[in-house]
Formats: structure tokens, C-alpha cells, sequence
């Protein structure tokens, strides 16, 4: 651990890497050599340190420590049929947490402070030298960025890595002081606006294809004003209602810059007009997505991992294994008829997590005027391979091409019972006349749910055979829908301006009401029915239904119930677990750590510990190293 505390407080340690220019104009990452305070001198040596800085989000978005940091122990998402009694994720998701296990720890130890320290010296040694303030204020954005993160999970964050606040630091230091709440709020925020001012005019792939602007820059203002007046709410602190009028306003910002119905705006971004599109793997880095994680088979990334066996790797973007469900094996002898491949309907099927029972049939109860649920769930697996030896629910073949499992998100009529065919290897509902197998709502189990389709993988390198491959797509930092719903939610809290909580919601809702392969009349009557449905007052309850319509499995949920102060949303869930052999019930579970949520408002479950393993190479007395963990850890 000594070696990570080195490393974090001294910059100089981080590799650095070119930036060249692509076919496509993406940054393009090689290791090239160390950052040294002489390379950030000059305008060229600090985008060499900021492509490093950016290659440092695909530690944060991607791998599923992190994804698993804010999805396992909310309302949208529980452990999967392969996760053991034992393991770390089912005591996540069980609220079961230590500080001496590595996942609620990720963020602390992701070389998050050593790219802190590398943005320290970009900027201190960029404003000494006259570098282009619009690229020190993306080192703003990025060292904000990940203090955020750090303060939303852990409290107080030590913005003295050795050699004063916010300052370079190139010498090793096993001190460490973190600074409160409202010195690291204080600290991001002053970041922030300089930086939106700085980047002020700057358009979307104004510099390089998937760099921080203008846009980004007053998103993350947005959603840290919102974030600290919902902390100082929270603490019963004065001020909350003025960092919410600024959350508004500053979202507004951003807005009305931007277009809707698939335009960009002045700033280069704007809505989609059709929700799928937005994440479908073939139209990454649209117009919508005002920050992503980059990762390309030809930006020339050279991380060690690569497009092969995917393995826990710290930089692989692998969290779409995660809630993939158990496709790829027969139902009623023979050989699978779906097999693993690097497309988005497959993937590698890990079942870590899978998606609760009230998330199908309640948060996306509308799926029939609302297109999100399809364009975030899968709900047909088709047959790729081993279609001629693979029998169905008729005792018939597969042609490539069929429908073999069907997950509607539904109930449909005359599904019935589950029940293991003549060569069954686990139950399944038939449907008269049919060949595939179905599972509706009901019957979901830990093991067959609904994947989530719109994180799966994409490779064109496919044909090749990598059926277990990481994904090269970009992982989503930041979308401008996000911005209406953080408007949203803080004119819910009381900040007004031209557009109510509910106008700002109905943007979303009527898009959602539009499908392309739709007729006019058919969109219409979709639009007037979902923005009828739309209540006639929105509460904070109704902005998280929203959020997780439009956000589901984003990497965002944990934060929201914390923000919003309802982790007794994900008090209890229900879902079904798995046996081959026989139907289990559907059981409602109370997760053990939040049993008494409603009863515990400072409950140590709104902050993750310290990784125990790090307090441990303190050069601190043990009263010290105590004072500095969270309560309760």
C-alpha cells in the first residue's frame, strides 16, 4: 500500500501519453514518458498531461467496481444468480459493508488522487507559464470531477496532498488531513465556475473529438449546486434554497444552448429524437453525450487488457457482463441456440446483478407509450449459432435468425406456469403455438431477467471470435437529458425561473413517446397519452422515477437516493431466486443494513468507509487513523 500512497501524492509517477491526431480526430493515448513540471510549461506538454487525465475516467467508468459502487442496494438493481452468500457484491447489495473489502473503497484507490495531483501541477505550472487558460480550466473540470465523486461517497476529501491546498506535490507524504465537507464543496465549486467562465464559447469537439467544453463545465456545476444545497438541507444547514436557484439556473444555462429533436444546438449538443438511438452502440458519442470514457479499437489505446478474455481488469469495460442474464444454453436439448458473441444483445453473461421485480412492472410500467424500457432492456435473444441440433418449446429446431427466449417486461395470457420440457434443463412458460421460451415479470428469477441491453458490448472485430471481449464502446459520463432533469428537480425544491419542474420532465416524456419505426399517428397518440400521464405536481419521488426511466444503470443511482436522502426507496425489493429443478416463490427482501433507514437519518450507509488498507500506511497514532475513517466503519 505504501506504493499507492507514493504514487497518489506524486504526480510525476503518473505515465504520461501523446496526443496524436486520428482519421477520427479522437484522443488518441500511447504511454510516451513521465509528467514533469518542465512539460507543463507550454501549451503542447499540457495536452500531453491532459490526454493522461482523460484516460484516467476509464479507471472510474467502465470496470464494474465502480458501476457496482452505485448500482448494488438501490431500487433498481440486486445481486444475480451468480453471486455467492460470501461474496463482496451480495454484502454490498445487503448494505453488509466493511472497510476492509476492496470494491466500497474503488474510488479511494483508483489513482484518483494521483490524477488530482497531475491536474494540481497542470494548473499551478500552467498559470505560472501562460498556458491557454480554456486548457487549465479543463484540468479544473477534471480535478472538480473527481473530488466530487470522492465527497459524494466519502465525506470530506484531503485537498492537501503534501504540499498545500490543491498545490503539485512531487515528494512521497504519508500524512493526510481531510478537509470538511463544505472546504471540499467550496474548493470544487470555485473550480468550476472559473472554468465554465474560462470555457465559456467552447462547442462540442471544438478542440478534440470527447474533450471537456462549455457544456460539460456547467452540467457538473449544476449537478455539485444541487448536490451541496440537498447536503446542507440535509444537515439543517442555512443557504440550500441559493445553491438550488443556482442549480436551476445554471442547468438553464446549459439548455438553452443546446437543441432538441435530434439538433444540435449553439454548443454543438442537443436531444436525440429517439430514446434507442441514444444508446445504440452504433451511434456512440452523438450529440447528446456531453462527456464519455473513451475507448476505441482505432484511437490507438494500449492498455494491457485489450479486446480479449475479460477479467476484473481496473480500466476494461466490462460493467455490461454484469446484468447480462443466462442466455446461452438450450432449454430443451441440444446446443445452445445463442451463443456469446461482441454485440450488444450478447456479451458475456456474468448474472453479478440483475434488474428487481418493481423496476420492470413499476418504474417502467408504461411500455407501451414510453419507449425507454426498450431502448435500456433486452427483450428477444435470437439464434446464432447450433439452430439445427437446438429443439424449442414445439420439439422443433431453431432456424438462425428465431426468437428463442422472449422477455416482454410483461404479463401475457396464456404464458402460465413454468415447467421443464421433455429435455429441459430449467423451467420455462410456452406459448401455444410458439417455439421460444418466455419469461414474463412473474417469473423472472435471479438467473433470467431482462439484460441490460443498453450498456452491451460492440466490436467490429466480432467475426474474430471474441465472445468474451471486453467492450471498446464509450462509457456515458454525462448526457444533456441529466441537465433537464437536474433543473427539474431543483425547481422541486424551490428554485424557479421560465420552465417548471413538470415542463422540464414533459421535454423528456414527449421524446420518449416517439419510436421510428412509428407512424405520425402512432407518435401523436403515444405523446398525448404520456404527457396526460405526467402529474399535475411533481415531487422528489417522481424526479427519481424519472431519473431512473431516462438513467437506468448509468452509474448514478446510489448518489441520487444519498443526494435526496431516500435510501429508503431501496429498503426492500422482491424477486425470485433460481432452481433448475423447481420454481421457487417470489419473496420480498428487506436488505439487513437498512432495516430501520427511516428511523436513522445520519445512518453510516450515505458514505462509504475509508479502505481500511490505506488509514493502515498512515503515518498517524491509531487514535488518528480512528478519527480519520467515517463513523461507524
Amino acid at each position: 500500500m505504501k506504493r499507492i500512497i507514493n504514487k497518489f501524492l506524486a504526480g510525476t509517477l503518473i505515465a504520461g501519453f501523446a496526443l496524436l491526431t486520428s482519421c477520427s480526430d479522437i484522443l488518441d493515448e500511447q504511454p510516451r514518458s513521465a509528467i514533469t513540471p518542465q512539460l507543463m510549461q507550454t501549451n503542447q506538454g499540457v495536452e500531453l498531461a491532459l490526454t493522461s487525465v482523460y484516460s484516467h475516467l476509464r479507471f472510474l467508468y467502465g470496470p464494474v467496481n465502480p458501476w457496482y459502487n452505485f448500482q448494488y442496494g438501490t431500487d433498481e438493481t440486486t445481486y444475480g444468480g451468480l453471486v455467492g452468500s460470501g461474496d463482496d457484491e451480495r454484502r454490498m447489495d445487503d448494505y453488509n459493508i466493511v472497510a476492509t473489502t476492496g470494491r466500497p473503497g474503488c474510488f479511494w484507490n483508483s489513482n484518483t488522487f494521483a490524477y488530482i495531483n497531475t491536474c494540481n501541477g497542470i494548473i499551478s505550472i500552467g498559470e505560472a507559464n501562460g498556458v491557454d487558460s480554456r486548457l487549465l480550466a479543463e484540468a479544473r473540470v477534471m480535478r472538480a470531477h473527481d473530488q466530487f465523486l470522492l465527497v459524494q461517497f466519502y465525506g470530506g476529501v484531503p485537498l492537501d496532498l503534501g504540499s498545500g491546498k490543491n498545490a503539485y506535490n512531487t515528494l512521497p507524504n504519508r500524512r493526510s488531513v481531510r478537509n470538511t465537507v463544505e472546504e471540499t464543496y467550496a474548493s470544487i465549486i470555485e473550480d468550476l465556475e472559473k472554468a465554465a467562465t474560462d470555457l465559456s464559447g467552447t462547442k462540442r469537439d471544438d478542440r478534440f473529438k470527447g474533450v471537456v467544453t462549455e457544456a460539460y463545465a456547467s452540467y457538473l456545476l449544476s449537478k455539485v449546486y444541487l448536490t451541496y444545497g440537498w447536503w446542507l438541507k440535509n444537515n439543517n444547514k442555512s443557504g440550500s434554497d441559493g445553491y438550488f436557484q443556482k442549480a436551476y439556473d445554471t442547468a438553464m444555462g446549459v439548455i438553452g444552448k443546446s437543441g432538441v429533436n435530434g439538433a444540435a444546438g449553439a454548443n454543438g449538443f442537443g436531444l436525440l429524437q429517439d430514446y434507442y438511438q441514444v444508446n445504440l452502440a452504433q451511434n456512440d458519442r452523438n450529440i447528446e453525450v456531453l462527456l464519455y470514457a473513451d475507448r476505441s479499437d482505432d484511437a490507438g489505446f494500449s492498455f494491457s487488457e485489450g479486446e480479449s478474455w475479460g477479467t476484473e481488469a481496473e480500466k476494461s469495460n466490462i460493467a455490461f457482463y454484469a446484468m447480462r442474464c443466462w442466455f446461452d444454453t438450450s432449454f430443451n436439448g441440444g446446443g445452445a441456440p445463442c451463443g456469446r458473441s461482441a454485440l450488444q444483445d450478447y456479451g458475456r453473461p456474468w448474472r453479478r446483478c440483475a434488474p428487481t421485480y418493481e423496476v420492470i412492472v413499476n418504474t417502467f410500467a408504461d411500455k407501451t407509450n414510453d419507449s425507454r424500457y426498450d431502448g435500456t432492456f433486452q427483450k428477444e435473444w435470437l439464434a446464432n449459432q447450433n439452430a439445427a441440433t437446438s429443439n424449442g418449446a414445439l420439439n422443433t429446431p431453431f432456424a438462425l435468425g428465431d426468437v428463442v427466449y422472449y422477455m416482454p417486461g410483461y404479463e401475457i395470457p396464456g404464458a402460465g406456469t413454468p415447467a421443464k420440457l421433455a429435455s429441459g434443463n430449467f423451467p420455462v412458460q410456452t406459448i401455444a403455438g410458439k417455439n421460444y421460451a418466455v419469461f414474463t415479470p412473474e417469473y423472472m428469477t435471479r438467473e433470467h431477467f431482462p439484460s441490460l441491453w443498453k450498456l452491451g458490448p460492440y466490436s467490429p472485430n466480432n467475426a474474430s471470435g471474441y465472445a468474451n471481449s471486453s467492450s471498446l464502446r464509450p462509457f456515458n459520463v454525462a448526457k444533456l437529458s441529466e441537465v433537464y432533469l437536474i433543473a427539474a428537480e431543483a425547481a422541486v425544491m424551490g428554485a424557479t425561473g421560465t420552465k417548471t419542474a413538470r415542463e422540464l420532465i414533459n421535454v423528456l416524456r414527449e421524446r420518449a413517446a416517439y419510436r421510428t419505426a412509428n407512424t405520425e399517428a402512432q407518435n401523436e397518440t403515444a405523446k398525448t397519452n404520456i404527457l396526460a400521464a405526467t402529474p399535475a405536481s411533481i415531487d422528489i419521488d417522481y424526479i427519481l422515477d424519472e431519473r431512473s426511466r431516462e438513467l437506468y444503470g448509468e452509474q448514478l443511482r446510489w448518489a441520487d437516493l444519498v443526494r435526496t436522502k431516500k435510501l429508503s426507496r431501496a429498503k426492500t425489493y422482491s424477486i425470485r431466486d433460481y432452481n433448475g429443478d423447481a420454481i421457487q416463490a417470489r419473496n420480498t427482501i428487506t436488505r439487513p443494513g437498512l432495516a430501520n433507514i427511516e428511523s436513522e437519518p445520519n445512518s453510516k450507509f450515505y458514505l462509504r468507509p475509508i479502505p481500511q488498507s490505506f488509514i493502515d500506511t498512515l503515518d498517524m497514532t491509531e487514535e488518528e487513523k480512528q478519527a480519520y475513517q467515517n463513523p461507524g466503519y
